[in-house]
């Protein structure tokens, strides 16, 4: 496991079985998204980054009491050595 965050009933998570780049997203508790890339990372060192971007606010908008992005789509992008793996 490389990242995890979260709690019994959501939560998100980045991890390398068998060397490959998974995420692991579950946002309330009722539904598990994994998402398993296509191939093993090659020996070596790399930088892994999942980025997601609203199609609304996002969560910062809470500290206004605005709810407006909680909840709402957007676009993931996993990322291996800058380059985008899966959208």
């Amino acid at each position: 496991m490389i990242l995890t965050c979260g709690a019994r009933f959501a939560g998100y998570g980045l991890c390398l079985p068998k060397g490959k780049p998974v995420l692991l997203w579950d946002p309330v508790g009722l539904e598990r998204l994994e998402r398993e890339g296509s191939e093993p990372l090659a020996p070596g060192r790399h930088t892994v980054e999942f980025e997601f971007a609203y199609d609304e606010p996002g969560i910062g908008t809470l500290a206004f009491d605005d709810f407006g992005g909680v909840g709402r789509p957007g676009v993931g992008r996993r990322k291996v050595d800058d380059k985008v793996v899966d959208t």
